[in-house]
């Protein structure tokens, strides 16, 4: 797919001020992935700046999951160990971590990224959250 291409497949939703894009992807809650960029209160020539990113990203976007699921498993897997454990339940290894995560949306604005995995209930019901800068990359990750 090139840039063209992925300009024209954003849909913009007015409700919400979005512009959304549904990508098939294997590591993504029943093989879908939503891409999703923030567009209010900017003009066209900063949302086609922000469309480049995003389409860079899109381009890496195989090995920046692996690399969220690093940083994830830094920042939570001793947390989900020592404090979010159900009963008679094993310690989780770092492969089931992030063998447990999968993509589910990410949000896009001007400077930066929030990602949501769903965490296959290892922390209940939430969803593990990455945010990142498109020049420094993870910020910081929490449920």
């Amino acid at each position: 797919m090139n840039i063209n291409d992925f300009r024209r497949s954003f849909k913009f939703d007015e409700k919400s001020s979005e512009y959304r894009l549904w990508i098939k992807h294997e590591s993504g809650i029943q093989n879908k992935i939503i891409f999703s960029i923030d567009a209010e209160g900017l003009d066209e020539n900063e949302i086609n700046k922000l469309l480049e990113l995003v389409f860079k990203f899109y381009e890496k976007l195989d090995s920046w999951i692996v690399d969220s699921k690093e940083f994830a498993v830094s920042e939570l897997l001793d947390i989900k160990n020592k404090s979010w454990l159900a009963k008679g339940e094993e310690r989780v290894s770092e492969d089931e971590f992030k063998s447990r995560m999968s993509l589910i949306n990410v949000a896009f604005f001007e400077d930066g990224y929030m990602a949501f995995f769903d965490a296959k209930d290892m922390f209940t019901e939430h969803a593990i959250i990455i945010n990142g800068d498109f020049d420094k990359g993870f910020s910081d990750c929490y449920l």
